[in-house]
């Protein structure tokens, strides 16, 4: 079967009335609604004009589109289409979302990030991503996405990734961070208990050879090296229980 040539398809759209393309957003959002992401977004966002009402469904409606596939306004119209507003309770137009995002300055980013940390702390109170580990929770938070932001009045950014070369990991007690994290020079540790954040400087080093140097120390010395295969082999293991998981539904224990 091949496309067409005398009648090209230049559009497709799915106009079912019964049609449900992205059901698994049901228990995303019903997680984000149990954790309090409305609620935040109302407490914390404060948006001027009658734009900025309704501040958490419309974020709750944003989101759902970008988990959905969205990567740009008119695109979240896909949380409306088919059966969609059977499954969520009036979903925002497009239109209305946009005005709303084109309110946001780059203070309002601010507070969208008092949302999303507050957001992360009750995601982990209520889903342990290390049950049965006797040992802290801990979350790793790595951000590899580097997007363009059009528009010339944008503030703060001229690209969605922020150019911050950090590494952050969030416990039940605190954080530890490194900012510059990946860079071979000025890397810098900051480490919060409770409320008392604390700067710890790090040696200089270089890394390569660091690293040559160990390796040859566990050759000579026979020890084992602090990343030895089996890890990588642990890992591949793990990866594929992951994608057996998904093909077919059913737990696999590794």
């Amino acid at each position: 079967m091949q496309l067409s040539h005398t009648r090209p398809v230049t559009a497709a759209r799915f106009d079912d009335p019964n049609l449900v393309s992205y059901a698994g957003l049901v228990p995303i959002m019903a997680l984000a609604e149990q954790s309090g992401l409305l609620e935040l977004a109302d407490e914390h966002l404060s948006v001027p004009t009658d734009k900025g009402a309704n501040a958490g469904r419309k974020i709750g409606s944003t989101v759902a589109g970008m988990i959905a596939g969205a990567d740009s306004i008119s695109d979240l119209n896909r949380v409306r289409h088919g059966a969609m507003g059977t499954l969520f309770h009036r979903p925002l137009a497009p239109s209305t979302l946009g005005s709303f995002l084109r309110e946001l300055t780059f203070g309002h980013i601010r507070q969208l990030d008092a949302v999303a940390s507050r957001l992360l702390g009750r995601l982990s109170a209520g889903t342990p991503v290390v049950a049965g580990i006797d040992t802290e929770r801990v979350l790793v938070d790595i951000d590899d996405s580097i997007i363009e932001v059009h528009g010339h009045n944008k503030q703060g950014s001229s690209y969605g990734y922020s150019g911050q070369n950090r590494y952050r990991v969030v416990t039940t007690k605190g954080w530890f961070e490194l900012e510059p994290a990946t860079s071979y020079t000025g890397l810098r540790m900051r480490v919060r208990r409770g409320n008392a954040i604390e700067e710890r400087s790090l040696p200089v080093r270089d890394h390569f050879a660091a690293e040559m140097d160990h390796l040859s120390e566990c050759v000579m010395d026979g020890k084992e090296p602090l990343t030895p295969g089996e890890e990588g082999l642990r890992d591949m293991k793990l990866i594929m229980a992951i994608y057996e998981a998904a093909k077919t539904g059913r737990t696999v224990k590794v």
